[in-house]
């Protein structure tokens, strides 16, 4: 499934800051993938912002869920185009 490990990783984070450790983590911040998601990661200077909704803040919007589906539906799912095939038959990677 697609996911995006900001929206996982700013929680474990915050979790991590106010109970654990009280020392700030540094986390990557990889910019693509936001508009898959109803409440995408939000930066300010340098930092995550904390989320104040309930939840982990990864639900995904229905048509992308559809676009990213595995194996999916022909002609909506990505999984299903010329583009994903090497990759579904194996071809497109070779581990060394």
């Amino acid at each position: 499934m697609l996911t995006d490990q900001c929206r996982y990783t700013q929680h474990i984070s915050t979790i991590d800051y106010v109970v654990v450790s009280g020392k700030k983590s540094l986390l990557e911040y990889v910019d693509h993938l936001h508009e898959h998601f109803f409440h995408p990661s939000e930066v300010q200077n340098g930092y995550y912002v904390t989320p104040k909704a309930p939840g982990y803040s990864v639900e995904m919007k229905p048509d992308s869920l559809r676009a990213f589906e595995f194996p999916g539906e022909k002609g909506v799912s990505w999984w299903q185009s010329e583009e994903a095939r090497p990759i579904v038959e194996g071809t497109g990677f070779h581990a060394t």
